[in-house]
């Protein structure tokens, strides 16, 4: 089964310095929070992550969120301000989609609630683990659970971690999960950036993407096999984890050579 009408969103950007995403240079640019959207011929309409939403604005609003307007800073003048801007995109929020979300953190969940009437697809201990924290540790882990709907959960398809195992050929490197059981998503065991980080091989019309999500943030330093500075690793949830996701990931891409995308990878945007 392919997946069909595959595209790339930009769900806004922050401005962050390329030298925290492992790049040799000072120089600042925009950290775009990129969604996919695509079709599966038998279930539908379906979104991987959703960027930034309006919600973002009142959930930092307050302290100890308001620190991430200071790590990460989001310019305002942003169309996904609007509630109406997944309509900018081509996108019906009203439409019922089926949302896969990567991992929890706020440029990733932060429009969920412009879609109403779509079912989320999340792997439920990391969302039961995030939400016995408190909001000192969720800021730890760059979370705002905040911007969930309220009905989230009751709207859940959720995923047991028994689910992901070693049993595919094509990701014979990391635990995963054949979400529709027809080989066109594969949900991956990522570990590291953040808890519960999960990434997709897609089977498209357009062929097989391997989307590392969060992996890596610079294609260029991750096929260089460069070293993050110390603060960017001090970010993540787990440094050295992540770290050999990176060599498992690389031993995948060699083995198969599939092509590896990333959300805010500058590589990524001739994809928009």
């Amino acid at each position: 089964m392919k997946l069909q009408n595959l595209r790339f969103h930009n769900g806004g950007y922050c401005i962050q310095n390329l030298y925290f995403s492992g790049v040799k240079s000072f120089r600042y640019r925009r950290f775009y929070a990129v969604f996919l959207q695509f079709d599966h011929p038998v279930h539908g309409a379906c979104l991987i992550d959703t960027g930034y939403g309006p919600a973002i604005r009142e959930a930092t609003r307050r302290w100890p969120f308001r620190v991430m307007r200071w790590l990460t800073p989001i310019p305002r003048n942003q169309g996904f301000f609007r509630p109406d801007y997944p309509a900018d995109l081509g996108i019906d929020a009203e439409q019922p989609f089926t949302i896969f979300l990567s991992h929890f953190h706020a440029d990733h969940i932060g429009a969920t609630q412009l879609f109403p009437n779509s079912t989320f697809v999340y792997r439920d201990a990391s969302l039961r683990q995030l939400r016995s924290m408190s909001p000192r540790q969720e800021l730890d882990e760059a979370t705002v659970i905040s911007l969930l709907p309220d009905d989230f959960e009751q709207r859940g398809r959720t995923i047991d971690e028994s689910s992901f195992t070693n049993n595919h050929s094509l990701c014979e490197e990391f635990p995963s999960f054949d979400y529709w059981g027809d080989g066109s998503l594969i949900m991956i065991d990522l570990p590291g950036h953040a808890i519960g980080h999960t990434g997709y091989l897609l089977s498209t019309d357009r062929g097989t993407l391997l989307y590392a999500v969060d992996a890596f943030w610079d294609r260029s330093v991750f096929e260089a096999d460069r070293q993050l500075p110390w603060l960017s690793k001090r970010i993540l949830h787990d440094a050295a984890e992540n770290q050999v996701t990176l060599e498992r990931l690389r031993t995948l891409v060699a083995r198969t050579g599939v092509e590896p995308l990333a959300c805010h990878c500058p590589q990524t945007q001739s994809y928009v």
